[in-house]
């Protein structure tokens, strides 16, 4: 839950929020001392809860009436006051009983029950968009990454890269050390989903790289062994913690495929799943092999099953496309670079190529 508090008095906003998100981590909270500030901050940073010190009450009466349709709002000062015809707490009070104000202010806007444990059932709205290989080399990484950053411009986006060796950083940049990996080392212990969340905000990283749009993403595993300890109950509880404690629109998840749980679980847990082919005889008879492989899926585990779609990459046409693609939408049919021997392709160089067609990855939202 996001919380912003505006106060012009910075050393207390300061230890409150110091105080608040040790003790109660599946909050954040936003510090503001002017109100221009705290009204962005808000509409940015799409906040649930404002406190604004009554020192603030010169806000007039249509802005107020804005600001409560949009957050769960009270004004809060140095003595218990009414301020525009409502009470306004004392701002100094326990740490304990100033969150016990903040969630009840939100139920009593949601006019629901916050759980204790601070998941908010309605924010489980990202979808999860899975990009599968169907061959060597056909670029599968390329378009996720491509993806992500397509949808980055209009959305708030989450790149995760799940390939046994890892690919992210042809694609993205931050000064970031920690990875997928120290997830992994974390599940491996009896975790919280406390501790999981803050290892979370502190790994997901800003791309700093690219120009057209910048997802945020996690890097990959640190070893490739790495990757045979993310059970699938681990990635579970990681996308569940993800969707419900962060504002993300869109997750997507570049892996390869090898068959078994872990993939079982990724699949399952999917809105979307992308294949990415080259369209030649061998790639076809094994898109056909793994969608055969997805049936069994769904039989078995009684799960509703992904929506499937296609990019066609290095792209020369397939014979019988109708027949390959059946209940499938072709999102893309890239064809193949063609180079001398003095021209290198790099992956940046596709990227742009393909956002030239970016509206192409508008039918995955």
């Amino acid at each position: 839950m996001k919380v912003i508090i505006l106060d012009s008095n910075t050393e207390y906003s300061t230890r409150v929020k110091y105080f608040m998100e040790k003790k109660h981590p599946m909050l954040q909270i936003f510090a503001c001392d002017n109100y221009q500030a705290a009204k962005e901050t808000i509409e940015n940073e799409k906040c649930e809860v404002a406190l604004f010190d009554a020192a603030f009450d010169s806000i007039d009466a249509k802005e107020l009436a804005a600001l409560e349709d949009k957050v769960a709002f009270s004004f809060f000062s140095e003595r218990n006051e009414i301020v525009w015809d409502r009470e306004a707490f004392c701002k100094y009070v326990p740490i304990s009983e100033l969150y016990a104000r903040i969630i009840s202010l939100y139920e009593k806007k949601k006019n629901r029950i916050l759980k204790e444990n601070g998941k908010n059932e309605e924010s489980e709205s990202a979808k999860i968009i899975t990009f599968l290989p169907i061959c060597g080399g056909a670029g599968s990484s390329t378009m996720a990454a491509t993806c992500a950053i397509a949808l980055a411009k209009d959305a708030k986006v989450l790149y995760l890269n799940l390939e046994q060796d890892s690919s992210d950083t042809s694609f993205f940049a931050s000064e970031c050390k920690k990875t997928i990996s120290d997830v992994i080392s974390m599940l491996k212990t009896k975790y919280t989903d406390a501790g999981i969340y803050n290892l979370l905000k502190e790994i997901i990283a800003k791309d700093t790289s690219q120009r057209y749009a910048n997802p945020d993403y996690v890097r990959g595993y640190r070893n490739i062994p790495d990757c045979l300890d993310f059970a699938p109950n681990g990635i579970e509880a990681m996308l569940r913690i993800i969707k419900r404690q962060f504002d993300y629109q869109f997750i997507i998840i570049d892996t390869g495929f090898i068959a078994g749980p872990f993939l079982n679980k990724i699949i399952t847990l999917s809105d979307s799943v992308v294949f990415v082919s080259n369209g030649s005889d061998v790639a076809n008879a094994k898109m056909q092999r793994i969608r055969r492989y997805f049936e069994i899926i769904g039989q078995n585990s009684q799960a509703k099953m992904p929506k499937e779609y296609v990019i066609f990459n290095q792209y020369y046409g397939v014979k019988d496309e109708a027949i390959i693609t059946r209940d499938m939408t072709v999102i893309l049919r890239i064809p193949r670079f063609r180079t001398d021997d003095k021209q290198h392709i790099s992956s940046q160089t596709v990227i742009n190529q393909v956002l030239r067609e970016a509206a192409a990855f508008d039918v995955l939202k």
